[in-house]
């Protein structure tokens, strides 16, 4: 739901407010997302990978005294570090109470993000579910209520998110145990967190950049209307990937690491390639489904004057979210299992430094919907790379044929729907949708269906597949 309500915030941004606006509200959520990298990325990392540790050793005191000087600390850097950089950044585009508005906006929205993130190391699903659906629907409700009833404008969408997002984190601390033991941090602790999470901070901190990068090239070469123009269709393509990605990795990454610290690395392994398998399930139907029908998405979802772009950067921003998704959850998490982080931070600088340059060329050469050719580029290149050295390296053995016989299953899907023509019919494209997930579905069954009748007879009989298996 959470992908689907952050896809509906940009559509709803799009039909609402100009593309200037749209611009600096689309900035103002990539400033966050680097924000957040820099911030909170490398305590949120260590939380996850050690949470389970932390509290069977009997250090889950110290753990929350740690947590709540951090956080104090973040928010007041935060405080100190957005004003006078939004403050650069955008000049008099915007003027002094919108700059105000956005910056804490900034600081609300990362505050959720980690209380989600902390929620899911501690497998509590519920909080998190009421984190990632309830406080982004209430933020977009009241923000389009908001331009709707007073003014249109980048101030009262500021303004309501903030209101959404603060609310969200106050009834965490009303109901929940989080914050709530303050004095100062454990040493040991702070030491071993920032020793782990420093270079996975890194790593994600420059992913972040080249992802986002994009945006913030065209709005230096073209200005923020066009920024604007770029980002709806580029941010929806990566909502796809992240609306599709979500549905089986926001629990993946803690049972990988509980069977780490139960069964070893081997059972890690395992659990991961399921994972990855998963993940592919609902990824690459996902990205050749959008690649099929995607002039009649853009002719029904999004306005006439941001059509003309869409066309070619929504699908090309999908395949980039998609290929994004899959390393930062299959090889990316090797890396972290083998504590061997410096090789995400590599592939990282790999990632941005190729994502930067050929969005440059692309824009100078074909204009704002060229910038997409950056990260697409930089993404195939650093996924081809990490698949290889998690082989070599850490014997890590990617699901390659069970992602052919994917491919094949979604090609074929494909050739089903492209029968039928272009069309602006809601209607009709939910029907020629539902189409396509039958033939994607029955093929899957059939490839997949040795695997499947293994596991029925491993499961009836009481035993669990072997790791060969």
């Amino acid at each position: 739901m959470s992908p689907l309500i952050q896809m509906a915030t940009i559509l709803v941004w799009a039909h609402l407010l100009p593309p200037g606006d749209v611009g600096v509200l689309t900035l103002v959520v990539a400033i966050q997302e680097i924000s957040f990298g820099f911030f909170y990325m490398w305590w949120t990392q260590y939380t996850l990978r050690r949470f389970t540790a932390i509290r069977r050793a009997g250090s889950g005191d110290a753990y929350l005294r740690t947590e709540t000087a951090i956080s104090a600390f973040l928010i007041v850097a935060q405080l100190v570090i957005l004003f006078p950089v939004m403050s650069l950044y955008f000049g008099d585009q915007i003027d002094a109470y919108t700059q105000i508005s956005v910056v804490f906006m900034i600081i609300s929205r990362s505050l959720t993000m980690f209380l989600s993130e902390r929620y899911r190391a501690e497998s509590k699903v519920l909080p998190y579910t009421a984190i990632q659906i309830l406080v982004p629907a209430f933020a977009i409700v009241s923000g389009t209520v908001l331009c709707l009833v007073w003014e249109k404008s980048v101030f009262a969408m500021a303004l309501a998110f903030t209101t959404a997002q603060f609310g969200g984190f106050a009834i965490s601390l009303i109901t929940g145990k989080l914050f709530r033991q303050p004095g100062w941090p454990d040493r040991r602790m702070l030491a071993e967190a920032l020793k782990f999470g420093v270079p996975i901070m890194l790593a994600s901190l420059l992913a972040i950049v080249a992802n986002n990068g994009p945006r913030f090239i065209v709005d230096r070469y073209l200005g923020l209307e066009a920024a604007g123009m770029f980002a709806i269709a580029y941010g929806l393509g990566l909502r796809v990937a992240s609306f599709a990605s979500m549905m089986v990795t926001a629990g993946a990454y803690p049972l990988v690491v509980a069977r780490m610290e139960k069964e070893g690395l081997e059972a890690a392994y395992l659990q991961l390639r399921q994972n990855t398998v998963l993940l592919l399930l609902v990824l690459i139907p996902a990205g050749i489904g959008l690649i099929t029908i995607n002039r009649s998405v853009v002719e029904i979802l999004l306005p006439a004057h941001f059509a003309a772009i869409a066309f070619l950067v929504l699908p090309l921003s999908a395949l980039t979210g998609i290929m994004r998704d899959v390393r930062n959850h299959t090889t990316n998490q090797v890396f972290l299992l083998q504590a061997k982080t410096a090789y995400a931070t590599g592939l990282s600088a790999v990632d941005i430094t190729l994502s930067l340059l050929f969005a440059v060329i692309s824009i100078m050469t074909w204009g704002a919907d060229g910038a997409v050719a950056g990260p697409l580029v930089a993404t195939c290149v650093t996924l081809a790379l990490s698949v290889t050295i998690t082989r070599v390296k850490f014997a890590f053995k990617f699901p390659v044929f069970d992602l052919i016989k994917i491919t094949c299953a979604a090609a074929l899907m494909s050739g089903v729907v492209s029968i039928f023509p272009v069309t602006s019919n809601p209607m009709h494209l939910g029907a020629q949708i539902l189409l396509g997930g039958l033939t994607y579905g029955a093929v899957v069954v059939m490839a997949f269906w040795k695997d499947l009748s293994l596991r029925r007879r491993s499961m009836s009989s009481g035993n669990l597949p072997t790791t060969a298996e």
